[in-house]
């Protein structure tokens, strides 16, 4: 299923991520480079991105798993500031899955293999996708 406008994914969509999921062994991941028009502070993304990216890569798994769910509860540890130009590693997967909700995590991690920001989060789950 495509989302076209979907800020995270969408291909459509002017202000949007753009993020390109591939998926393997039930890992969600995607390459971000971190643009400044996404900044808070000068020279850092914001928390608010970052989040976003955890967020999409656990929602992409499990839409790859099948079902359809929304996200209830998100947690974000920052390890490290997302500096302007970088280039990242997203990957999320789920964690526990019972009938109506969800357990996923996410990391992102530089190309250094430094670890940037981690997730977890509690998804509803919808239905399963037709």
């Amino acid at each position: 299923m495509r989302y076209d406008s979907c800020f995270a994914c969408g291909k459509d969509n002017p202000i949007g991520l753009k993020l390109q999921f591939s998926f393997n062994d039930g890992v969600a991941s995607a390459s971000f480079v971190a643009n400044s028009r996404y900044e808070g502070y000068p020279g850092i993304i914001h928390g608010g991105i970052v989040s976003t990216l955890l967020d999409e890569a656990m929602a992409k798994a499990i839409l790859q798993s099948g079902k359809k769910a929304v996200t209830a509860r998100l947690g974000t540890k920052f390890h490290k500031a997302l500096q302007t130009g970088a280039s990242v590693s997203v990957m999320g997967w789920i964690k526990e899955a019972k009938s109506r909700s969800i357990s996923a995590e996410a990391k992102i991690i530089g190309m250094d293999k430094v670890l940037i920001a981690s997730a977890e989060a509690v998804f509803i789950v919808l239905g399963d996708m037709p």
